[in-house]
């Protein structure tokens, strides 16, 4: 229940920003595909399938950027020796970039909380919490501007889990690379 909590705000917090957009092109609402990569266990038994993303941009001077948001993933069980069905991945975040307008391109840096929700109530999940499977996140990525309404996207993700129960490298750190496209509203 802790976790619905901090969602709820979350969701309040990033509705008011979104309801003070004034000029346009400050709202970045985008799909990708999650891709877990390395040696952890969402690589070896989830594929990811799809995920969301909207962002707000805060401050827009000439170079740099200032974004809060958040996305959430869908991430499927591949069929084998995973014991919850399906996970999802939920990670407010706050980004960093710098504009390059000759190349339209946005580099950028983000940091965020990450929340990974078990989808399935098995008994042999009994040692994950609510919290157990949450931590920091930290992001780089680069944005590609087509025109001025569209993009591409594609980033790279660690979370580093605060994962007390299991001392493990496996379940402790998880990497993602998304890709995917979005508008500008």
């Amino acid at each position: 229940m802790n976790i619905m909590r901090k969602l709820v705000v979350l969701s309040l917090l990033l509705s008011s920003l979104f309801v003070q957009a004034q000029k346009l092109n400050r709202i970045e609402i985008g799909v990708f595909h999650p891709l877990a990569v390395g040696d952890n266990f969402l690589e070896q038994s989830y594929n990811g399938f799809i995920g969301v993303d909207a962002k707000f941009t805060y401050a827009k001077p000439s170079v740099f950027r200032f974004k809060v948001g958040a996305d959430a993933s869908w991430i499927k069980e591949d069929g084998s020796i995973a014991a919850a069905n399906d996970v999802y991945r939920v990670n407010p975040k706050l980004e960093f970039g710098v504009n390059v307008p000759v190349v339209n391109l946005q580099p950028y840096i983000n940091i965020g909380y990450v929340f990974y929700i078990i989808a399935d109530n098995d008994p042999l999940l009994a040692i994950f919490e609510d919290d157990a499977l949450s931590g920091l996140n930290i992001g780089l990525g680069v944005n590609y501007s087509i025109g001025k309404w569209f993009y591409i996207d594609a980033n790279y993700q660690l979370s580093k889990l605060n994962q007390d129960t299991i001392n493990s490298n496996f379940f402790e750190t998880i990497e993602f690379i998304n890709v995917g496209v979005g508008i500008r509203i």
